[in-house]
């Protein structure tokens, strides 16, 4: 029993020393929040030398009584794990009124407590004072292919399961198959063990040195700038860019409502339910996959008062499940996503295109070789995409041809694709006088619209 207990100790006592004297953490510089955030009426911005640390984006948690936002908040509290596999990294400000303000830490950022001598660290991992950051001594998963499992392992041995889309590997991971190894390989594989590729690490240092892929259709990639992998698939429908609704809406002493953001093509225009000016935070979000419509919903935590941003049909955008399939409720065909977290509500765009039935009040049908691949597309539900899926009856073809019928199924015109990128090439109407069929190009929707010419 001592003998078991003594080699315990050395083990433990040899971790310690890998830990602390070969890893990056007696060498790493430290990293502090940003002292000033300072807002406008449109945005916040910030001063640092490790600017790319930190998050794009703003929560603010504070009960808003429809006062504009501070122009200055400083630094007041700064919250972080240390030594573990959880995230829960982001810098917390105070205005001169007391308004709270939060600013997040890229999770790829992989950044943890540095308790130095003089800093204000406790056990506790919310600090006040002097509170600097360093980067953890080990790696980050992004997985971008949720909810697929994806399994970590070593030498058959499984060590995480990617369940979430970012997870962290620290030494002690490493320890499991590679404590006497300069490197060590940590497999990617499904859940049944099929293997996408390797991350290769240096063990004194937990840096990636080498990144493998070995499926066609996963690609495993160092993430730039930082000590962190992504795994993606490659050339589907979930290698897509995601989408958010506007955290923010706002409306202003002149009675104008609006909302600041990157994506701000896919949105119509916002409606604010105040009579003064309010600040709006997001809420939820609600799509319904019969129209393809969707409703951001915000509220003001002071006076109730609430807003809305619609999201244009013409964009064609539908949840990113595979981003954040755990935050939507789903009750067919509605689904919805409520969480004060604007990301974790995601949209992608469809591959795909929208056929747009303007005024054609009898209703019209899309069909592929004389079958239906959509509903009766009447005016007060105008929109329908059309998806590769829908399609499948043009496989093994470069291009296909897709019938706009009449609700008695006369044709009244075709639009011709390209099968593998699902974009419109060419739309011709049979009856120019009668029926016009034309795409629009406005914001880069890929959207055809029938309309009924009006004759005089």
């Amino acid at each position: 029993m001592r003998k078991i207990m003594l080699m315990l100790c050395l083990i433990g006592s040899s971790a310690v020393f890998a830990y602390t004297s070969k890893g990056v953490h007696t060498e790493s510089k430290s990293v502090y929040c940003p002292p000033i955030v300072t807002c406008t009426s449109d945005e916040c911005t910030f001063n640092s030398l490790e600017k790319n640390y930190f998050g794009d984006y703003f929560i603010s948690n504070n009960d808003n009584d429809g006062s504009p936002l501070s122009s200055s908040y400083s630094l007041a509290s700064t919250t972080a794990m240390f030594h573990s596999n959880s995230f829960y990294e982001h810098c917390g400000y105070l205005s001169k009124e007391k308004k709270p303000l939060r600013l997040l830490i890229k999770s790829e950022a992989n950044l943890e407590a540095h308790h130095t001598p003089d800093s204000s660290w406790t056990s506790s991992s919310n600090c006040e004072g002097n509170c600097p950051l360093k980067e953890n001594l080990g790696f980050v998963i992004r997985n971008s292919i949720l909810p697929e499992d994806i399994l970590l392992s070593i030498n058959g041995v499984d060590i995480h399961h990617l369940t979430k889309e970012y997870t962290r590997v620290i030494y002690e991971d490493a320890l499991v198959g590679c404590a006497k190894q300069k490197e060590c390989s940590f497999d990617i594989s499904s859940s049944n063990h099929t293997k996408y590729g390797s991350v290769v690490v240096n063990m004194d240092t937990m840096k990636i040195s080498n990144v493998a892929s070995l499926d066609k259709a996963i690609e495993i990639k160092k993430t730039e700038s930082f000590n962190a992998v992504e795994i993606h698939k490659i050339g589907t429908d979930n290698d897509r860019e995601a989408i958010y609704c506007p955290a923010i809406v706002k409306r202003d002493q002149n009675g104008s409502c609006t909302f600041a953001s990157a994506y701000g093509k896919y949105f119509g225009e916002p409606q604010c339910r105040a009579t003064s000016y309010a600040i709006f935070e997001f809420k939820s979000v609600k799509f319904n996959s019969y129209d393809s419509s969707a409703i951001c919903n915000y509220s003001n935590r002071a006076t109730q008062a609430t807003a809305t941003v619609s999201i244009k049909a013409e964009a064609n955008l539908e949840p990113y499940f595979e981003r954040s399939s755990q935050m939507w409720q789903i009750q067919s065909p509605t689904y919805e996503c409520s969480n004060a977290n604007v990301s974790l509500c995601p949209f992608k765009q469809r591959v795909g295109f929208m056929v747009h039935n303007s005024n054609v009040t009898n209703g019209i049908y899309v069909s592929v070789k004389e079958k239906d691949i959509s509903r009766l597309i009447l005016t007060q539900n105008p929109y329908v995409g059309i998806s590769r899926a829908d399609v499948s009856d043009c496989g093994g073809q470069k291009t296909c041809v897709i019938e706009i019928m009449s609700s008695k199924h006369a044709k009244y015109g075709s639009i011709t694709i390209d099968v593998d990128t699902m974009k419109v090439l060419e739309v011709v109407s049979l009856y120019p006088s009668y029926i016009k069929m034309d795409k629009l190009t406005s914001d880069s929707f890929d959207t055809v619209n029938i309309a009924y010419i009006n004759l005089k």
